[in-house]
């Protein structure tokens, strides 16, 4: 049985899934049966359903919703995508479709070509394309209420539709029951993405018979097939329980609405504002903003472009309520403050996951309808888990202490998303896991942050490279010593840049963000896991916690996880002896930092980590670089903490392992202090201003990104876990991953959102001044 995929009774799904009153008599005795031609072509049976699903409407009496034929023309809006649906245009077609019969709606669905009268005596054949052209509409992904898919091809439908064959066909050779799957997945996935959806349902009919299947973040209901010719009654339960319900019953978060076309155009014009075509005639108003606009682009450019991105075309504006305390502008914390309702305007998420089971984490680069300028907003369904804290609860631990945590991310507001309750799954309702155990919950959560941050790839050259390393690794050394708390998640993607507030003169700083994965106080040690997979970056993962699944996550796997990111973005960026061998750095790249196909650590990247041994082999008139000799001090730090302390000799014993780890105080990686002391080593000026005189090391274009899959060049969240995987062979050919740990943190090739200020002294034993030595400009420094 595929864990995640879960077949349950037609009265239970309609119970748990779209729960309402039964169909009217009257109703139900004025039901028209369906006409269908299931012995032709897939597009053969459309004017049969269509014809059906709005008698169905019509005997119902409503009127604010039609069914439309949508499997002949996609959304014809431009989608530059990302990931695994990365496409100039969306080409995604359901076959049939539910839309609300407003004006906006019709206007946006509506075909360009309308049928013609011919000549020659083809009145006959115009009169059925007339008729077939009547039923069509374009599949509208910001508008689209509910998604019918056809198959009528044995051979390519997802699901088995006779009683008592179980859920799944056998495995095909060909995969086009697998592609058939991938599909409808692909389906739930973009109209996740394109809305703010608690769950998705959906209708899947083959021939005669029809399955209602419901999307949630944790499992996917099936239902058992029924016939809805011989009858009716359940399809027509489901459409008037539908139509009835409220959004939130429909799948709608209530928190999220459909811009109006006026509030569309204002955050679509943020980013032409400043034009001086276009900056013409304003309001005084309106004059103020092109001004705070210009000073926001001048000082941070890439928050143009984030927010031209943001109203990319095919992708929906949405008003996001948020309901929360709210802090001050510095970061302070008001603990009494009042809870109010702020709005922000959002669009295409600047980071969003494949995945629709699991945390499903968006990210969007909105539009504070209060502050008047851009915030990052951190949208995911996080595991329900008695006694963990929240990310909000991690942000709150910082800011309520009187003085904000620096080199990490400013929560302006957020937490659980409540709609009557906490917006929670409703899928652990049901005994659908196999041997009748529940899926946990998971509950919607929402978090405010202020800076709107670049990635770290985006680092100009090797020194402002290690100082924005050396900011995060001060924030993860407050976080611990401090406050407490354990990060666990040390990634590419998680360590930002923050140009700053506009007006500011300070330099760029690296902020630790995304702190869902952290753990506080005891928690962080305890030697049982809470959840029963690990979950985190897998290519920035330790050795350790790769090679010893029972190891407990300890403070010297986060520090050991700065290591692997210099590495990683050295084998990128730097000039090696594996530069211009593809075949060379690839093997690399698999061995050390994508060996989770085996859900394992690779047995080469354990040895190069126990022994010292360095990964990055530079030209020779590098070897005294303070980049390379950083890497070389790390990867030392690294062999002598594995010599002190090897996981390996606790086999089995985790609680034993954390003993040692309280007492062996003296072990490298056991405390913050060797690491900051090796990277404020190799930021002392004068060997950078020596080696930048030499031979400079330069940075170059990326060198992997076009030989290897987008995991490892991304730097993204790996399951550890044995997923549940849909892979489609036929058009498409992407994976569509269902996994409860998916690809979790914002794509290192993103923006992101992160906080953070200025250092302060007390902070930096050893602080240097963060202007670059004079053979690197200030204004390099800067970028």
């Amino acid at each position: 049985m595929n864990p995640y995929w879960a077949e349950i009774t037609l009265e239970e799904w309609l119970n748990i899934c779209m729960p309402g009153a039964d169909l009217p008599l009257e109703a139900k005795q004025n039901l028209q049966p369906f006409s269908v031609n299931c012995s032709a072509q897939e597009r053969h049976m459309y004017p049969g359903l269509y014809t059906g699903l709005n008698q169905i409407l019509a005997t119902l009496g409503n009127n604010d919703y039609k069914f439309w034929v949508t499997g002949e023309n996609h959304d014809q809006a431009a989608d530059h995508g990302g990931g695994d649906h990365d496409e100039d245009i969306n080409k995604l077609k359901p076959d049939l479709t539910l839309y609300p019969t407003t004006d906006r709606a019709e206007r946006a669905i509506a075909l360009e070509h309308k049928p013609t009268d011919a000549a020659g005596g083809h009145k006959e054949r115009d009169k059925e394309l007339a008729a077939l052209l009547a039923m069509q509409a374009h599949t509208n992904w910001a508008f689209a209420e509910l998604f019918i898919e056809v198959k009528q091809d044995p051979n390519r439908r997802p699901f088995n539709f006779r009683p008592g064959t179980g859920l799944f066909p056998p495995k095909d050779a060909d995969g086009r029951h697998t592609d058939a799957l991938g599909q409808i997945i692909d389906y739930a996935v973009q109209l996740s993405l394109r809305q703010h959806r608690l769950f998705v349902p959906m209708i899947v009919i083959y021939r005669q018979h029809a399955r209602f299947i419901y999307f949630d973040k944790t499992v996917v209901m099936v239902s058992q097939p029924f016939n809805y010719v011989e009858d009716t009654v359940p399809l027509a339960t489901f459409i008037f329980r539908y139509i009835n319900a409220s959004r939130s019953r429909q799948g709608f978060d209530p928190t999220a609405t459909l811009a109006s076309e006026e509030d569309e155009a204002f955050f679509r014009q943020l980013v032409t504002k400043t034009d001086s075509t276009i900056a013409k005639e304003l309001t005084p108003a309106e004059a103020t903003l092109v001004q705070q606009l210009k000073a926001m682009y001048a000082r941070a450019p890439h928050l143009r472009e984030a927010l031209q991105d943001a109203v990319s075309p095919g992708w929906p504006i949405h008003w996001l309520c948020i309901y929360s305390q709210w802090s001050s502008e510095d970061g302070s914390w008001i603990a009494d403050s009042e809870f109010s309702e702020r709005r922000f305007l959002v669009g295409r998420p600047a980071f969003k996951t494949s995945s629709i089971i699991g945390r499903a984490t968006k990210g969007f680069v909105a539009w504070d309808i209060v502050r008047a300028c851009p915030v990052y907003i951190k949208d995911s369904w996080r595991t329900d888990l008695q006694g963990h804290l929240t990310e909000f609860e991690v942000y709150l631990r910082f800011q309520s202490s009187g003085e904000k945590l620096k080199y990490v991310p400013t929560a302006l507001g957020g937490g659980d998303v409540w709609n009557a309750g906490p917006q929670k799954t409703l899928s652990c309702q049901a005994n659908v896991a196999e041997g009748g155990q529940k899926f946990p919950k998971r509950i919607h959560t929402r978090l405010v942050l202020k800076e709107v941050c670049r990635p770290l790839k985006s680092f100009h050259d090797w020194y402002n490279l290690v100082y924005l390393m050396r900011d995060a690794l001060i924030a993860h050394k407050i976080a611990w010593e401090q406050h407490r708390v354990l990060h666990r998640d040390v990634s590419a993607a998680n360590i930002l840049v923050y140009d700053g507030d506009p007006g500011s003169s300070s330099d760029p700083v690296g902020l630790l963000s995304d702190w869902d994965l952290a753990k506080a106080g005891e928690e962080a040690l305890e030697p049982r896991p809470s959840q029963p997979f690990r979950s985190g970056t897998w290519q920035f993962m330790s050795a350790a916690r790769q090679w010893l699944p029972w190891k407990p996550h300890v403070l010297a796997d986060d520090l050991e996880s700065f290591m692997h990111i210099l590495n990683w973005l050295a084998l990128r960026y730097m000039k090696h002896k594996m530069s211009g061998n593809p075949a060379m750095l690839l093997h690399c790249i698999q061995t050390h930092f994508d060996g989770s196909i085996l859900r394992q650590c690779t047995p080469e990247k354990l040895e190069f980590v126990m022994h010292g041994i360095r990964l990055i082999k530079p030209e020779k008139e590098y070897e005294d670089h303070p980049f390379v000799v950083l890497l070389r001090e790390l990867s030392d730090l690294c062999m002598r903490q594995y010599a002190e302390l090897n996981p390996e000799d606790f086999e089995g014993n985790p609680s034993g392992w954390v003993e040692m780890f309280r007492l062996k105080a003296d072990a490298p990686l056991n405390t913050h202090q060797a690491i900051l002391e090796t990277f404020e080593r190799a930021l002392d000026p004068t060997k950078w201003e020596a080696v930048s005189r030499k031979q400079p090391l330069a940075k170059l274009p990326d060198q992997i990104h076009h030989i290897i899959p987008s995991s490892s060049s991304t730097g993204t969240k790996r399951p550890v876990s044995t997923s549940t995987k849909a892979d489609s062979e036929g058009d498409r050919r992407k994976k569509r991953a269902l996994t409860t740990s998916e690809k979790q943190t914002a794509s290192a090739d993103h923006v992101h959102s992160g906080g953070g200020s200025a250092p302060t002294s007390h902070e930096q034993s050893a602080a240097h001044s963060r202007q670059a030595p004079p053979a690197t400009s200030n204004k390099a420094r800067k970028k």
